[in-house]
């Protein structure tokens, strides 16, 4: 969940069983469209507001499957994360990571001759406002997707885009400084 809506671990520590929803179910083909309630972060005032985001169908159903073997209730917190929701998320990903790694990576973390990956949701943060600039959205909607006040960081990551940075290239020509 982290690395597709790009949520914050105090976000994902908020989460109820009742966020996660099945928005629709075609029963010919048998393609279900999922989506998620994010609760928002940071912002200046309470608020009970949730951002509606379209979850991948395998996520989707990953999370179907939890929240069943979990046997969750509506009200129920999607996941206990103790007292530190960052810390929690971190060493999740990183287990998660090390999950998929080759074996002998693995065999190497275990027996302390290689470190365990390092990968943060900040990480994951940044690639999904990378993604959504590459997919060309607006700096408006990369805020809203990632709960931002303000432009400035959406527009960050639009301005990487290779797309921005061959623009700026013919434009100012080659400089050892760009």
């Amino acid at each position: 969940l982290s690395y597709v809506t790009g949520g914050r671990p105090v976000q994902l520590a908020k989460l109820a069983a009742r966020d996660f929803r099945i928005d629709t179910c075609n029963t010919t083909t048998g393609l279900i469209r999922y989506s998620i309630l994010l609760p928002y972060a940071k912002q200046r005032h309470v608020t009970t507001e949730r951002l509606i985001l379209a979850i991948p169908p395998e996520i989707g159903a990953l999370v179907k499957h939890y929240i069943y073997k979990a046997r969750l209730s509506p009200t129920d917190k999607m996941f206990d994360m103790g007292g530190s929701a960052p810390k929690f998320v971190s060493q999740s990903i990183s287990q998660a990571t090390l999950f998929f790694s080759p074996p002998d990576y693995q065999n190497a973390v275990v027996c302390g001759e290689a470190a365990l990956p390092s990968i943060t949701s900040t990480d994951l943060r940044h690639n999904v406002g990378h993604s959504l600039a590459m997919q060309g959205a607006s700096a408006e909607e990369i805020a809203h997707i990632l709960g931002h006040s303000s432009l400035v960081v959406a527009k960050h990551y639009i301005l990487a885009t290779p797309a921005l940075a061959l623009i700026r290239a013919k434009a100012l020509g080659s400089n050892p400084v760009w």
